[in-house]
């Protein structure tokens, strides 16, 4: 099943856009209804949390890309935290 979704917002600690462009406030998106679950670590947009996803946020992260879209820790930085967050997220 492919989700598509044309909402479009700025970053906020409440309010963010994803990498597949859902627009996601107090728990689902604002346009589609989905729920924000579903992709808060799906960096790659292939519908799951994987390996994938870690090399993309290692590469953000190596690259000093501070994007909200890699804050998967939602402490309003993007830095080592969020990988180790997602690393347990992926290894439990």
């Amino acid at each position: 099943m492919k989700v598509s979704c044309a909402g479009a917002a700025l970053f906020a600690r409440d309010r963010y856009t994803n990498a597949l462009g859902h627009t996601f406030a107090g728990g689902s998106c604002v346009n589609c209804g989905l729920a924000e679950n579903v992709f808060l670590f799906d960096l790659n947009g292939d519908f799951a949390l994987n390996a994938s996803d870690l090399a993309l946020l290692q590469t953000a992260l190596l690259q000093d890309d501070a994007s909200e879209l890699y804050d998967t820790n939602r402490d309003g930085k993007t830095d080592i935290l969020d990988l180790v967050f997602m690393k347990k997220r992926l290894t439990a």
